[in-house]
């Protein structure tokens, strides 16, 4: 099978393969960042609750800019908005680093929420620009998942050793965060460099021209495949940010973990989650979409609810792992296969909206889960995981499934 992985990204068109070369650098930082920031945060002085408020305020900030980014992509073109956006994520990190107070770190998380709606509204179009059919998308986007993540681990199992290396700094947590910022600034110079340019809107005004219609994005049934997909987000959004976002911290202070131990097993679950990515487009060649959904929930499911319980360290690693992994399955078939559910010219306006209506899920689940989180009640996440699981499959199988599985049979 190794094999067979291997020559599926051996045989992704040039620009995907500099995607992946460069996605490696956003996992690092990203990994780095992802660690230390509640943990920074938290030894500013601030608590659980005001760490809630400014996540859950740069999320609406996301939805908020987020169909005007859109936009813009369609003016200047998608690499334009991807390189600007890597910078003012690069910013905002290094923003972080350097701040002091409650404010500052509220801009901060402004430049950064700012920074991944412009990436977020662009990287994936682009990435599927780069491609010549539907099944290489699936291809590019789970090679996009397992780079990021594979890295992600990297980047996460640095930040749990470089506070320590720098234990001797006065601010060992943010001087990591300055790192991540210099990490960020060198891939916003990679894709302004060695990305190709777009050509996915030159074909598209050819074949407009050629018959006189649009292809997708103007039709009555493209509207209800929008308005169904958009309000999937919404229950995606808050399913994901229960848990998501607070991870280490769930970790650190459930287990009473050092930030080493805690940054062991979560490099270990991106692992889990790149080797789980590079599988998916084989998974989605052997068996139907709606048969992989379906495994993906009630697995997600079951391992949501046996983490509530109390658990001896080497059950709740296992369960950790698997859930990784198993979010991860469904995760990336949402997103790639709802994607690939738009055609070409209702891509932009998809992904905005959809940054949009996740976002208000992510900040209702980050606010709602900051004040549990202040109560100490470090498994009631993943009960509240469990049951937003449970209806996001309710409304998978009602509305998104016929969706999904009409897109197969006109492959």
């Amino acid at each position: 099978m190794s094999r067979r992985i291997f020559q599926l990204w051996l045989d992704m068109p040039r620009g995907v393969r500099l995607f992946f070369v460069s996605e490696s650098l956003y996992g690092l930082a990203i990994g780095l960042y992802t660690l230390v920031l509640n943990l920074h945060l938290l030894s500013r002085g601030l608590s659980e609750q005001q760490l809630g408020s400014i996540l859950s305020i740069g999320i609406l900030i996301m939805g908020g800019t987020a169909v005007p980014v859109s936009r813009l992509a369609n003016r200047f073109g998608r690499k334009i908005i991807l390189v600007t956006g890597i910078s003012c994520t690069a910013m905002g990190s290094l923003m972080y680093g350097i701040g002091q107070s409650f404010n500052v770190f509220l801009a901060a998380q402004a430049m950064m929420s700012l920074g991944f709606t412009l990436v977020e509204s662009s990287e994936v179009q682009l990435l599927f620009g780069y491609c010549k059919d539907k099944r290489e998308e699936t291809r590019s986007f789970n090679g996009m998942v397992a780079t990021y993540t594979l890295f992600t681990a990297i980047g996460i199992l640095a930040g749990g050793i470089l506070p320590e290396w720098l234990s001797g700094s006065a601010d060992s947590y943010g001087s990591t965060l300055v790192a991540a910022a210099c990490l960020l600034a060198v891939l916003a110079v990679f894709r302004a460099v060695w990305l190709p340019k777009e050509q996915i809107a030159v074909t598209q005004m050819v074949l407009l021209d050629a018959t006189g219609t649009a292809e997708v994005g103007n039709s009555h049934g493209d509207s209800h495949r929008l308005r169904v997909l958009i309000g999937f987000a919404f229950i995606s959004g808050l399913a994901i940010s229960v848990i998501v976002p607070y991870v280490n911290i769930i970790v650190k202070f459930r287990m009473d973990w050092s930030d080493q131990q805690v940054s062991y097993l979560l490099g270990a679950s991106n692992l889990v989650i790149c080797m789980v990515s590079l599988v998916v487009p084989i998974l989605l060649h052997k068996y139907a979409a709606h048969k992989l959904f379906l495994w993906g929930y009630i697995a997600n499911i079951v391992v949501s609810c046996m983490l509530v319980i109390a658990l001896p360290a080497i059950a709740f690693v296992l369960m950790m792992l698997a859930r990784g992994g198993l979010f991860a399955l469904l995760n990336s078939m949402i997103d790639s296969q709802s994607m690939s559910a738009i055609g070409e010219n209702g891509r932009n306006t998809y992904a905005g909206s959809r940054i949009v209506s996740r976002s208000v899920g992510s900040a209702i689940s980050v606010f709602g889960a900051g004040l549990i989180l202040a109560g100490s009640h470090y498994e009631l996440p993943f009960l509240l995981a469990a049951v937003l699981m449970t209806v996001s499959f309710m409304y998978y199988n009602k509305w998104v499934k016929p969706i999904i599985n009409s897109m197969h049979i006109k492959r």
